[in-house]
């Protein structure tokens, strides 16, 4: 997991194979669930804003999570290859 911080925003890069079939996490946090790794990168996801960019799957998996850690503000980028 890389991570950068700027001017109040944090930015959180999950890059790699997939932990498994369905998660948004990548493999180097597959000991993690979804919902429970979501809450401990971002304590506080029931007061922000979550922008979720990447492949459909991917997305989707990941809107799952934060639907049930909270989220109230979710943004979605989708794009075509």
């Amino acid at each position: 997991m890389l991570e950068t911080q700027h001017r109040g925003v944090r930015v959180v890069y999950l890059v790699g194979p997939r932990a498994r079939p369905g998660s948004w996490l990548p493999r180097s946090m597959s000991r993690w669930n979804d919902v429970a790794a979501l809450r401990w990168i971002a304590p506080q996801i029931a007061l922000s804003h979550v922008y979720l960019c990447g492949p459909d799957a991917w997305m989707e998996a990941a809107a799952r999570a934060a639907d049930a850690a909270g989220a109230q503000h979710v943004h979605a980028e989708q794009f075509a290859w």
